[in-house]
């Protein structure tokens, strides 16, 4: 079962009910979902970067270099509450992190910007590159113009695909790809309009500002640099990108929705990214104090096997336990609603957590009892 702390999602989208089909990375071995996974490294640029999702890097052996994980200042990755993962971590001052799992650390001391520290853990590794066929070598190109579209394009063996500033591919929903190269121009669209499609890419993916992907995996063999690179002010939306051979580069200002990233490593500006829902989430999206109850909001609040008043949204921490005690429901819950009694539960500010078969989903909204 994949188990991730899913935290205020709903919240930092402004939209109730939104949810997002789970085709997300296990890594091999594994068994946590991380937003982010590297090979060798995740380098983190300074400024206000967000990551709500476990941040991953794998284990590596001598005569290799150690897994690192190095954030900058303003960056909260992997927070709050969930993991951090790396064999070393290199932390800025300025930083904050979830949960930080390291055998070595360099820079600041961890017990200052991380929740809580323990030792390494071993994540899983890398999943392997795609095969791409040879067709994509002889194949004709495709070329979207300025302004343009096309829609539904068929699924199959394509050379160089160029989308144009301003163009949209739409792709077909399940529909398998093989492309030579991809590039997106200015503000270009390119994915499936519902479903997934899958995008498979001998050489480079390459975009300038703006763009936006929506539901496709994309993934590459390619061992050439900086094989698949994200340009400023994109946007990426139920999608995961695999390049095991490569770097990853995600420019600045990119907005990342259902995302999932695996690569040699990881090169990461100022951007905001959180992984898709597992199945079975009940996802929480706000929470409010009525008389003696809290009245909670959110989308499949019926899986939910337990409700709990927290201080804080630590996954590390047993409930109930310290700092968190039972939540008992009032009465139905519903998909969408649930409303819990504050009977026994000591005067505090609480945040409110939902364990259901694929997730722990924790409030970002608080309530102060009694």
């Amino acid at each position: 079962m994949r188990n991730r702390m899913f935290v205020g999602t709903f919240a930092l989208l402004g939209v109730l009910g939104f949810t997002l089909p789970a085709s997300a990375f296990v890594p091999a071995g594994g068994s946590l979902d991380c937003v982010l996974f590297a090979c060798t490294s995740i380098k983190f640029e300074q400024g206000p970067t967000k990551i709500q999702g476990n941040v991953c890097v794998q284990q590596n052996n001598p005569p290799a270099a150690p897994g690192l994980l190095k954030t900058g200042n303003n960056n909260q990755i992997a927070f709050p509450g969930f993991k951090a993962i790396a064999q070393k971590v290199d932390l800025a001052s300025g930083s904050q992190e979830g949960n930080c799992f390291f055998d070595t650390t360099v820079g600041a001391n961890p017990a200052n910007v991380c929740q809580s520290t323990a030792a390494f853990q071993d994540p899983g590794s890398c999943l392997p590159p795609p095969v791409v066929p040879s067709c994509v070598n002889a194949a004709p190109p495709i070329n979207c113009p300025t302004g343009g579209s096309i829609s539904n394009l068929a699924a199959g063996c394509y050379g160089k695909v160029n989308i144009q500033d301003g163009c949209t591919v739409t792709l077909v929903p399940g529909g398998h790809y093989d492309f030579q190269s991809l590039f997106l121009g200015n503000s270009a669209s390119f994915g499936a309009t519902s479903g997934k499609a899958t995008v498979n890419v001998l050489k480079g993916t390459v975009t300038e500002p703006h763009v936006s992907f929506q539901n496709v995996d994309l993934a590459s063999p390619s061992s050439l640099g900086e094989c698949i690179e994200i340009a400023n002010s994109s946007t990426v939306t139920n999608s995961t990108f695999l390049a095991p051979n490569c770097t990853i580069h995600i420019h600045q200002s990119t907005l990342g929705v259902g995302v999932e990233f695996m690569a040699n490593r990881l090169i990461v500006e100022p951007v905001q990214l959180t992984p898709p829902p597992p199945s079975g989430c009940g996802c929480i999206a706000s929470v409010a104090k009525n008389g003696a109850q809290v009245d909670v909001t959110g989308d499949g609040l019926d899986t939910v096997s337990a409700f709990f008043f927290k201080t804080d949204c630590n996954l590390t921490t047993a409930c109930p336990g310290a700092g968190c005690f039972t939540a008992t429901p009032i009465g139905a819950v519903t998909p969408t609603a649930v409303s819990l009694s504050t009977a026994g539960v000591p005067a505090g500010t609480y945040h409110v957590t939902a364990v259901s078969p694929g997730s722990t989903s924790c409030s970002t909204g608080t309530v102060t009892l009694p």
